[in-house]
C-alpha cells in the first residue's frame, strides 16, 4: 500500500489491518540513509479472503493516512 503516514509504525498496521484477518507480516518500507518511512508498506495476510475484501475498497482513509490498496501475487 501507499499513502502510509510518517509516524506509523508496524503495531499500527497490525492492528488495523486485523479486522480484515490474520496478519502474517508487516514491512513499512524506510529510506537507507534517513531511516524515515518512505510512506509505503506490505501486509501480508494468512488467506485470500482477507485480501479480496481489502484491494475491493481501493482506497482506505483512516488515522494511518490515505492509503492506496493494490494486490500482489505470491510466484509459489
Amino acid at each position: 500500500m501507499t499513502g502510509v503516514k510518517e509516524g506509523i509504525d508496524q503495531n499500527d498496521l497490525q492492528e488495523y489491518f486485523s479486522e480484515f484477518g490474520t496478519v502474517e507480516s508487516v514491512e513499512i518500507i524506510v529510506d537507507h540513509e534517513t531511516q524515515k518511512s518512505r510512506g509505503f508498506a506490505f501486509v501480508s495476510f494468512s488467506d485470500y479472503d482477507a485480501v479480496d475484501k481489502i484491494v475491493s475498497k481501493f482506497y482506505l482513509i483512516s488515522n494511518l493516512g490515505m492509503l492506496l490498496i493494490t494486490k500482489i501475487l505470491s510466484v509459489n
